[in-house]
């Protein structure tokens, strides 16, 4: 049996530490790291464009649109219809869930959209929010489901006048 060089030695010893780090920050990492592969989060423009087209079909009060980019299995969203087309969304308050007209949620094209964050937490969704100035924001929760951006949550927060 031969004897490794201690260049050799440093470098095997080199590896084998880079691989226990490397496994161990998965470990740590690996909700972060899964969400990220699984919501493809170097890429969250669909989000943004799904986001800005919500806002522009709920201001013209237009559900059709929106129909296509909402999940309906296993999330939070509760829409409101009337004759097949989605007039609002059923969004949880304090005092228990409030009804809120397309109009409503969009009173404006002018509102000012934040970049996408992904949240790692729980499988993973995507934040986008949305500012009325001195009216309200949304949280638009988004997710991949079957290959496709759908919005799985909408949270409101009113804002300060």
């Amino acid at each position: 049996m031969q004897r490794m060089k201690p260049a050799q030695l440093i470098t095997v010893t080199v590896l084998g530490v880079l691989i226990v780090v490397g496994v161990a920050a998965f470990g740590f990492y690996r909700d972060e790291v899964t969400s990220y592969v699984r919501l493809q989060a170097w890429n969250l423009e669909p989000v943004k464009q799904g986001t800005r087209q919500f806002i522009e079909a709920a201001n013209k009060n237009d559900g059709a649109p929106i129909a296509g980019l909402i999940e309906r299995e296993g999330t939070a969203l509760d829409p409101m219809e009337k004759d097949g087309e989605i007039t609002g969304f059923r969004i949880p308050d304090y005092m228990g869930p409030k009804a809120r007209t397309l109009k409503a949620i969009a009173p404006n094209t002018k509102a000012e959209f934040e970049e996408p964050k992904l949240i790692p937490l729980e499988g993973g969704e995507v934040s986008a929010v949305v500012r009325f100035p001195r009216s309200h924001s949304l949280d638009f929760r988004w997710d991949r489901r079957k290959g496709e951006w759908k919005i799985v949550d909408l949270r409101w927060t009113d804002e300060p006048r």
